[in-house]
């Protein structure tokens, strides 16, 4: 958003700069050309509103990307510019009312990094943003959307005070902070942000670090993130950094941990379509992204999610009913996975499902394609009532016995809206599924601390993201 107000209030300053009385279809005509110079996509100006003594005011502002997806509309910005007529006028106050941002996050950030500072014209005291609206698209569609978003921020004597309202009813939250910039010897300068939400359950703190380096190119603008959240009977940190050079793509880190989190409120203040029951009881996601595309993300992963709730029409309900028809009494499952991301492609190292009927394997190297929704892997399913009959009965498997009657393996192919089950012959008991019935039969079906344990230490043992300096907190 901040370099959305950064683009548009250029485009202002540039149309300001035209000899003086134009009209407003050259004001129009400027404010797109500079912003054509900063983003690369299709740019659409409306009405432009210019009576030389007031403000200016542009009704209706259109960005898109070059695939025609919408990232920005505004119902109308409002500059106004003290000084003016004159010779030196100043845009002192934006506004902005009912602006609409979507994030397209499978896709690159059609934004050219700014190269020059800001315009001498450029002196602003007080932004204002009104009946906002956040949208976070994937290839798959709608991830979440917020609505009804206000910010108010002013300059306090070198101190910004900011306030960045999501009215939800009982789902509002609201950040407040202060903002404060210092100049080094060097000429870069640097903005420290400091400040907090209040959440419907809880709490977070967040500090955020901006700094500009003019004679740096490789690393003009970097930011560091730190926010710390105590919420939803549990708590979560999130630390990030990036780097933006004059040329080239951003660079990002990242760390993600949660622990011991409510499932079903969690998901509700992030606008997931159909949050769930359960709890979270870990998340770890060591993450590097060495463009603005998602195509070119690493990451390492870990979760574990406890009487997580099996929707229906899910791709869990889907394959669950698939292998077996006593799963339809399973409503609830602990889910629990180690996996890796490279670009779209998500590689599963070690999976699982557990409930009162059913019980899945994931084997090691399962593939999901984030991109397509395409799947490959195999899985070994078992009735938990057979659990110990199954163990009992291992040193004469080949003898007397064998898996088949106790132990479904298939392959899970297809898609995620449209999966395809194929049994495969079981002719012996794989070690990653042995160790699997072994951790449920000792601890009475459920995803403990057993379970937890070994996937850890698989987590921690996989290959550091590249370059990815930021701590691991498992524990």
């Amino acid at each position: 958003m901040r370099l959305v107000v950064v683009l548009l209030v250029a485009a202002i300053i540039a149309s300001l700069a035209i000899k003086l009385y134009a009209a407003p279809a050259l004001i129009g005509w400027e404010i797109r050309k500079d912003l054509q110079e900063s983003w690369r996509g299709e740019v659409e100006v409306g009405l432009v509103e210019f009576n030389y003594l007031g403000p200016v005011i542009v009704h209706g502002l259109t960005l898109r990307d070059n695939e025609g997806e919408t990232w920005l509309t505004t119902g109308r910005l409002r500059a106004e510019v003290a000084g003016w007529p004159g010779l030196r006028p100043k845009v002192t106050q934006l506004t902005l009312d009912r602006p609409v941002v979507t994030a397209h996050i499978h896709k690159p950030l059609p934004l050219v990094s700014p190269a020059g500072e800001p315009s001498e014209l450029l002196d602003i005291r007080h932004v204002m943003l009104a009946n906002g609206s956040v949208i976070v698209r994937t290839t798959d569609g709608l991830l979440c959307h917020f609505t009804n978003v206000r910010l108010s921020a002013n300059d306090q004597g070198g101190q910004w005070r900011m306030q960045l309202t999501f009215d939800e009813g009982d789902n509002s939250f609201v950040i407040t902070g202060r903002a404060e910039e210092t100049v080094g010897d060097n000429g870069s300068r640097q903005t420290n942000f400091v400040g907090g939400a209040a959440l419907p359950d809880g709490r977070a703190d967040i500090t955020i670090a901006l700094q500009r380096h003019p004679d740096q190119p490789d690393r003009r603008l970097a930011a560091s993130t730190n926010i710390s959240i105590e919420a939803f009977q549990g708590r979560a940190s999130l630390l990030a950094s990036a780097i933006v050079p004059t040329e080239g793509p951003p660079r990002l880190k990242a760390n993600l941990a949660a622990k011991d989190m409510d499932l079903r409120p969690l998901m509700t203040l992030l606008r997931f379509d159909r949050p769930t029951d359960g709890r979270l009881v870990s998340l770890q996601v060591d993450a590097s992204l060495a463009s603005a595309s998602l195509d070119d993300v690493k990451a390492n992963g870990l979760i574990f999610l406890d009487d997580m709730t099996v929707l229906p029409n899910s791709i869990l309900r889907t394959v669950l009913d698939a292998i077996s028809p006593r799963s339809a009494s399973q409503e609830s499952s602990d889910l629990q996975a180690v996996f890796s991301l490279t670009g779209p492609a998500v590689t599963i190292h070690s999976g699982g499902i557990g409930g009162d009927v059913i019980a899945l394997d994931v084997q090691p190297g399962g593939k999901i394609d984030l991109s397509t929704h395409a799947l490959d892997g195999v899985v070994v399913a078992v009735l938990m009532k057979d659990i110990s009959n199954i163990l009992s009965a291992l040193p004469m498997i080949g003898i007397v016995s064998d898996l088949s009657s106790d132990l479904t393996r298939s392959r899970v192919t297809g898609t995620w809206d449209d999966p395809v089950i194929t049994p495969l012959p079981m002719a012996d008991m794989p070690a990653h599924t042995l160790s699997f019935l072994q951790t449920l039969s000792s601890s009475g079906g459920q995803f403990g601390g057993l379970m937890f344990l070994p996937m850890r230490e698989l987590f921690e043992a996989l290959p550091a993201i590249n370059g990815n300096a930021t701590p691991r907190r498992s524990r």
